[in-house]
């Protein structure tokens, strides 16, 4: 009877969905895209687009948001009021409900006012959605905005299902070039601190050549101006600077290796790299090992005394 006086009074159609759970969906797609099979893809980018206005549509859920959306994702699970405004918000289309009434009983407004056609759907027993269509107006393609869709009214399947490969293939480019971008920029990112790394462990070991420096003027500067205490002092000099030069690990500008670079990044100081790298070369493995057991302190005495025991080995 229903059916009956919507197509005499309206001049309407009830395309009948699958009672499957997916209603809401196939009932959508075959409004939007012209074939209800397209549900999935509707149901996906309906959540998908309340989750991008999660502020707005968790106020009126009574569950979880995050656990409400990963349900609704779900095949089979049926759809509500929730989805159908994020429907009417997504493609910017009113979404008129008939159940058992030639007058739509509930409307569902879109973002803004617009003169695209409605979607229109019919409900059946309190849990069933079908699609209502006009024979004498198709709208399928109504409202995409797709690119390479062309006009509004009485597209046919085959431009919707053109435009929509179109569309995902453009999606697909630009998530690669995004994905692309995202990693030039984490390699540019770390060599950068890498970079940074290596100013900082250079500059540390300069401030230390330059403190041994001062240190040594310091000591001969305070030397006895008698010949005597100038020969003795002259010797203590000299067994100060012997000293100081067992201490003080002096290498010259040095290229960085790739191991060099590898342990600078890690942390270690300039000093303590040179050094490891002097006694073994490019064997990674020994120079942490070594840098380690030295506990992080620079060219000492003692660092100098365990460099001897284990070029010894």
């Amino acid at each position: 009877m229903f059916e009956h006086d919507l197509r005499r009074v309206r001049g309407f159609e009830i395309n009948k969905m699958a009672e499957d759970g997916n209603c809401l969906f196939r009932a959508v797609a075959d409004q939007v895209y012209g074939d209800p099979e397209a549900y999935d893809m509707a149901r996906q980018m309906c959540v998908d687009y309340m989750e991008r206005e999660r502020d707005h549509f968790s106020q009126f859920m009574t569950e979880g948001f995050t656990s409400y959306c990963r349900r609704k994702r779900r095949d089979k699970v049926y759809g509500n009021n929730m989805e159908i405004q994020a429907f009417a918000e997504m493609y910017n289309r009113p979404i008129h409900i008939y159940s058992y009434s030639t007058e739509p009983i509930n409307i569902f407004q879109g973002s803004y006012n617009t003169d695209v056609p409605p979607i229109r759907l019919s409900y059946h027993h309190g849990n069933h959605y079908n699609s209502v269509v006009d024979p004498r107006g198709l709208t399928v393609g109504a409202g995409l905005g797709f690119s390479s869709l062309r006009g509004t009214n009485n597209v046919d399947r085959d431009q919707v299902k053109a435009a929509i490969k179109a569309q995902q293939d453009q999606q697909i480019e630009n998530a690669l070039l995004a994905e692309g971008r995202l990693y030039s920029d984490l390699e540019l990112t770390e060599k950068e601190i890498e970079r940074m790394v290596m100013e900082a462990s250079r500059a540390e070991y300069l401030k230390q050549q330059q403190q041994q420096l001062n240190f040594r003027e310091s000591s001969t500067s305070g030397a006895e101006p008698s010949s005597s205490a100038a020969i003795s002092g002259s010797s203590r000099s000299a067994g100060t600077a012997d000293r100081v030069g067992e201490e003080c690990f002096v290498l010259p500008d040095t290229v960085l290796t790739r191991s060099m670079q590898l342990l600078l990044a890690m942390g270690f100081n300039y000093i303590q790299v040179m050094e490891a790298y002097s006694i073994f070369g490019e064997d990674v493995d020994s120079m942490i090992y070594y840098l380690v057991e030295m506990g992080g302190t620079g060219a000492s005495a003692g660092g100098s005394n365990r460099r001897k025991g284990k070029a010894a080995e």
